[in-house]
């Protein structure tokens, strides 16, 4: 799963722990075991805070990410002892449309970009290789 969107990861493993038998609280034990990032920092951080009955509002209000401070709600909901199974497979979809989407949004722009690369780089040799030697040719004729 290298590549994938850090929460569409999270979301990825945990649903496939807990719809193999597994509980919430070793399915994230094994996430946070698997995985170093920054992201699994920010969950592991989450998850002390819970166990020491720590309120977690405060990790949620740093979270800038949408989906991110979706999945805390919802894994804070799964420690308390509901079902979240539901939620995590909404959670999933959701991801891979913003995934989808943020990617079309990419190579949307992508062309733009690699013309102005173009622009900026290749046209100038160009210009030389076809005017050079046509420059090369007219200043002989002068010095003659």
């Amino acid at each position: 799963m290298e590549g994938l969107a850090p929460p569409l990861k999270l979301v990825l493993e945990l649903r496939s722990s807990l719809e193999g038998g597994d509980s919430l609280r070793t399915a994230l034990l094994s996430y946070c075991e698997r995985n170093q990032d920054t992201f699994t920092e920010e969950i592991k951080k989450w998850y002390l805070d819970q166990q020491q009955n720590r309120r977690s509002s405060s990790t949620l209000q740093w979270q800038r990410f949408p989906y991110r401070k979706a999945i805390l709600i919802c894994l804070e909901a799964g420690l308390a002892g509901q079902a979240i199974l539901p939620r995590l497979c909404e959670l999933e979809e959701e991801i891979k449309l913003a995934c989808r989407l943020q990617i079309e949004e990419h190579s949307a722009k992508l062309p733009v970009q690699v013309f102005l690369m173009v622009g900026l780089f290749m046209f100038p040799a160009l210009l030389l290789l076809v005017l050079g030697p046509l420059v090369l040719h007219l200043v002989q004729e002068i010095n003659r």
